[in-house]
């Protein structure tokens, strides 16, 4: 029998990349920011929140008319004061002013709520401690959806959330404002609709977009501005084909019509000017000088602004937050490398356009506001690294690692402000001369629980946690692969 030499050909599918589900990561996630944002509640002296005592009183005419004395929170004594300590509160009268154009436009869909959980209060403490639960429960809500849609996608969606929690965050969520809300609704929004532009976790993302959304839109009266600046980031990787469906119609309906009675509500109570291109112009000329201190202000410095945490929490979160961004870029696709760059211009675009229109731009147009929009920083950063393929190594767990110690940074020295002065000793519990209820251990202790909880999600997945699927990037057409093989056939 001769023998003869022929190529055989064996063809197989590109696999795609390997994705990694975190099955129950998320929950550690959660479990961690909700130790963090009750530690930051009770931490926070009353009126620790520029715009508190204003929105308890507010809250409370919105259910009863006239407001109580004894339900007046006291008088922030120690704003603008950073050597002063929150004892002052002891002999502090009861907020006065807080009904002036100083206190800003605050929207009412919130207050009722809010006002009607505070009349059970016996005085001003208990009513803005028990207003801080409700709208810090609601943040939590908000979050722990955005952390279940994106922890099941994978580890890196996760770690694009841990990032866009900063400390200045966790610290809004616990105030009684609605500040904290209306950035977390947008970060839920965010998570939600770039899941669903990607068919993930199907029909579980509707009613986090539907409810962050709705919030989103009517929290506050920049909320209807900050919706749009969500949706134009996600805008790349949209594919209207996958918004198809009663339940994303009836969705997206809830957001639309939400959107218009807040817009309205804002264009009839929000006092505004008349967008010129030269106001634009100059604006835009001072948002960009001004890039360093704004960013800043989305990292965390607290209070009344007088609260300044070292350089290293701003130097080490904008580091991360940069690599993470740098590397969606380097291995996103074309889609998700658009989508990071619309999500890094639309905030700076945002802040100068609320600069020229708003007439007061001392809350909504602060750099600290800016947070719902620059949020999607990481977001869209994190999908973009999940989408490519890249395997969570080592750099999760640093992320994770960074974030936590960073975290505790920023509570550590938010405590010290308030119980020794901006410049007292730096070890503080034994020498406070103001404590929380129950004193400061619980409180620092119950944070560096959360923080470790935040580090624990990110912590790359055993062998056996590792699924692999076949779905390559969209942005790169299915392919095929040859191996060609020497064989020997008979003939």
């Amino acid at each position: 029998m001769a023998y003869q030499t022929v190529d055989v050909v064996r063809t197989r599918p590109l696999a795609g990349p390997v994705r990694v589900r975190p099955s129950r990561r998320w929950a550690l996630t959660v479990l961690g920011l909700g130790l963090l944002v009750a530690a930051w509640a009770f931490v926070n002296p009353i009126g620790a929140a520029p715009q508190e005592p204003a929105y308890v009183v507010r809250a409370l005419e919105a259910v009863g008319g006239t407001v109580s004395t004894r339900l007046v929170p006291p008088q922030p004594c120690f704003a603008h004061r950073p050597e002063r300590t929150a004892a002052c509160l002891a002999s502090a009268p009861p907020a006065t002013g807080v009904r002036g154009a100083g206190a800003g436009v605050l929207t009412p869909f919130l207050a009722w709520p809010t006002g009607q959980v505070e009349r059970i209060a016996a005085d001003g403490y208990r009513a803005t401690y028990l207003a801080r639960v409700l709208l810090g429960l609601i943040c939590l809500l908000l979050l722990g959806a955005a952390a279940r849609v994106l922890g099941h996608w994978g580890l890196w969606p996760l770690a694009g959330l841990v990032m866009a929690v900063t400390p200045m965050l966790i610290f809004l969520s616990a105030t009684a404002t609605t500040v904290g809300v209306e950035t977390c609704a947008a970060v839920c929004f965010g998570a939600a609709l770039l899941a669903r532009c990607q068919r993930e976790d199907g029909d579980g993302t509707l009613l986090p977009l539907a409810g962050s959304g709705v919030l989103l839109a009517l929290a506050r009266p920049a909320g209807v501005v900050f919706l749009l600046a969500v949706t134009v980031a996600v805008l790349p990787l949209l594919r209207v084909s996958r918004l198809r469906g009663l339940g994303t119609l009836a969705a997206l309906l809830a957001v639309v019509a939400a959107a218009v009675l807040g817009a309205s509500w804002s264009l009839a109570h929000q006092p505004h000017r008349a967008l010129t291109g030269p106001a634009l112009a100059q604006a835009l000329l001072a948002v960009v000088n001004a890039r360093g201190s704004l960013l800043n202000l989305q990292v965390g410095v607290f209070g009344w602004q007088d609260t300044v945490p070292p350089a290293l929490l701003f130097a080490g979160w904008e580091l991360m937050l940069g690599l993470l961004a740098a590397a969606g870029l380097t291995v996103g696709g074309r889609r998700s490398r658009l989508a990071l760059v619309l999500a890094a211009a639309v905030p700076v675009a945002l802040a100068a356009t609320l600069r020229t229109v708003v007439v007061r731009p001392d809350w909504d147009t602060g750099g600290m506001y800016l947070l719902p929009a620059l949020a999607m920083v990481p977001l869209v950063a994190g999908v973009a690294l999940e989408r490519s393929g890249l395997r969570p190594r080592l750099d999760t767990l640093l992320l994770g690692a960074g974030a936590a110690v960073l975290q505790l940074v920023a509570l550590w020295y938010e405590g010290r402000r308030y119980a020794v002065g901006r410049h007292g000793p730096l070890v503080f519990p034994p020498v406070a001369q103001w404590a929380p209820p129950g004193g400061w251990w619980p409180w620092l202790v119950l944070a560096a629980a959360g923080a470790a909880l935040l580090a624990l999600s990110l912590v790359p997945p055993l062998r056996r946690e590792r699924r692999a699927t076949a779905r390559p990037e969209e942005d790169h057409p299915s392919a095929v692969t040859f191996d060609t093989a020497r064989a020997s056939v008979g003939r």
